[in-house]
């Protein structure tokens, strides 16, 4: 049984529900099967993506009351002459909670031994969160928001389908048509609920003298325990170890066409505002019927997605770039033509860094696309990695990009004081990307020509995106700032989950690495010993000179290109394998090749 109004003591629970008989039960069941959902809230505010708990309910009464009750019956029970109780038996206020098994109305006893000011902070402590601060008539409880984040992080579902579960939940038996809808609520209130969760993961809950409206770049991310850190994960002489190679951080970058934004055009939006660099305005979106809705953003650049005006700031100064001139700039038509193909979207994409070893996100090193992937996007994130990404400049930095034969000509140029003077930067080209440039680019830029860069494939971005798309797609029609929200919850969702599995990762990588060191080993001194000892001091001379000469001019690694060697072509082999008498098959195979190579 609750406890009675303002008769709770110290350790008393503040919120304790009805504990009604079965016959009472039975008696409410037929006329609130229906009623598990909001019924009339009256909301003063569009149906968009709202960032906190606005005060929705604003209903005249003559005797407003902090606990309201819903005043009409849901759905076809509206039809039927009964009465909906506003009270209990003990004059108890019904109330709606939306739990993990639906929706239910239920009394529920409030303590006023605090004042009515402490009541919303009461009701959090309790586990209920109120859609209004004015008029509690409807909560959704902490753990229904928990497992809703929990199940769009690792199902991908939508706010629109996890509601859908929940509304079947609750009553598996009744259309859809005959329940309210309650699915903007849970919408605003997971994003609320979502932006609480990061200060509580970040240490905010604890210190009540942090400002949470002027955070700092990346306080609120989760990054990489692995990547040789200063004053992380580093012993305090780390310096002064002549093996410099043990501490080198190898980072890789890409784009994600996918994760476009389709433009929305509400009064008072400039179509031309990444051009001129105006800074956002509050109202930058619109909800599905095309009207104003507030545009605020959470905690803006404190994980991974970078703080919007230094960029568009940036972006604008450097229109005058012109394009650069790379050997094998041919190959990159396609990926410029898809992106202008995109011509109702006001984003186009997006692009970012991570650790090119263990794939977890860098910080403030997410930004999006305007008009296409430039040189101008990634010299930006290269800023935002030496300014917040805990980056020495004693430490080698390989840094992997799909193009970065284009990209590294006038790098210094425009990083310019960005640039730390003692950084050695490595450019490479992902293994998969390498074999679509010239022949000039293998051996200049394939990570596998890198000393100390050990087995990286320079690819590990193109499987995040393969988990990311599965949600960007959802984030396309949101606003801006919750469509940052989301992609930065599940960045962060993976590199929470790189952490808590690295141990166990880095144990067997070592056991295959030993493994693999003892076959290298073998395998190396078979060759070398079939070779001149003369020639290969030698080549081992011209080796060194090269790897140290290629950081100051790439080209310097021409010298490991093979000689041209004539080979038989497709043409010539099945010649002379139809002259061997093939059957048909394999006569079918060879002309497939002759057709691949010809392409």
């Amino acid at each position: 049984m609750g406890i009675p109004h303002g008769s709770c003591t110290p350790g008393d629970a503040v919120f304790d529900t009805l504990e009604l008989d079965e016959a009472y039960i039975t008696q409410l069941d037929r006329q609130f099967l229906l009623n598990c959902v909001m019924g009339d809230d009256d909301f003063g505010v569009a149906d968009g993506e709202l960032p906190d708990m606005v005060e929705d309910e604003q209903i005249e009464s003559d005797n407003p009351e902090i606990m309201s009750p819903p005043n009409t019956l849901p759905g076809s029970l509206a039809d039927l002459d009964v009465e909906q109780p506003r009270t209990d038996a003990l004059n108890n206020t019904y109330v709606r909670i939306v739990h993990n098994n639906g929706m239910h109305h239920i009394p529920v006893l409030r303590c006023g031994c605090h004042g009515e000011a402490s009541v919303p902070a009461d009701l959090v402590a309790a586990g209920l969160i109120p859609t209004s601060f004015k008029r509690f008539r409807t909560f959704f409880t902490t753990s229904v928001l928990d497992n809703f984040q929990l199940t769009n992080l690792e199902c991908k579902a939508s706010t629109y389908q996890y509601w859908n579960k929940l509304s079947r939940t609750g009553a598996p038996g009744i259309s859809h048509q005959d329940l309210d809808d309650f699915y903007r609520e849970l919408r605003r209130l997971s994003r609320s609920w979502r932006w609480v969760k990061k200060l509580i993961w970040s240490g905010f809950a604890h210190d009540s003298q942090r400002d949470i409206e002027s955070l700092s770049p990346s306080k609120l991310a989760l990054f990489c325990s692995t990547c040789p850190q200063d004053k992380l994960n580093l012993p305090d002489n780390w310096k002064d170890d002549p093996n410099k190679d043990l501490y080198m951080r190898s980072i890789v970058a890409d784009s994600n066409s996918k994760a476009y934004h389709v433009r929305q055009n509400p009064p008072g939006w400039n179509k031309s505002v990444w051009a001129t660099g105006t800074p956002l305005p509050d109202t930058s979106s619109t909800d599905t019927l095309g009207s104003p809705s507030p545009d605020k953003w959470l905690g803006e650049g404190g994980q991974f997605m970078t703080t919007r005006p230094p960029y568009i700031k940036y972006l604008n100064e450097k229109q005058n770039l012109k394009p650069t001139k790379a050997p094998c700039e041919n190959q990159f038509r396609v990926l410029e033509q898809s992106m202008l193909l995109l011509k109702a979207c006001n984003v186009k994409g997006i692009v970012a860094l991570a650790c090119a070893r263990h794939g977890c996100f860098i910080p403030t090193c997410v930004v999006d696309l305007p008009v296409g992937e430039q040189q101008k996007n990634i010299d930006y994130l290269l800023r935002e990695l030496f300014r917040h990404g805990n980056m020495d400049e004693v430490q080698q930095l390989p840094f992997m990009y799909d193009i970065v034969c284009q990209n590294i000509i006038h790098l210094a140029e425009h990083l310019g004081p960005d640039l730390p003077q003692n950084i050695t930067i490595d450019q490479a080209i992902g293994l998969m990307h390498v074999h679509r440039h010239k022949d000039d680019c293998y051996q200049r830029f394939a990570s596998t020509c890198i000393p100390s860069t050990a087995i990286t494939a320079g690819e590990i971005l193109e499987t995040l995106w393969a988990s990311l798309n599965k949600v960007s797609s959802q984030a396309r029609t949101a606003t801006l700032a919750h469509r940052a929200e989301i992609l930065d919850d599940h960045m962060s969702n993976n590199n929470w989950k790189k952490i808590i599995n690295m141990p166990l990762f880095l144990c067997q990588k070592f056991w295959e690495a030993i493994d693999m060191k003892e076959k290298a080993e073998k395998y190396h001194g078979d060759m070398v010993a079939t070779l001149n000892p003369t020639e290969k001091e030698e080549w081992d001379k011209e080796i060194g000179k090269t790897e140290v000469d290629c950081i100051q001019d790439y080209k310097a690694m021409d010298l490991m290109k093979t000689r041209d060697v004539a080979h038989p072509t497709a043409i010539d082999t099945q010649d002379a394998a139809i002259a061997e008498g093939q059957d048909a098959n394999e006569e079918w195979m060879w002309l497939v090749l002759m057709i691949e190579e010809e392409q």
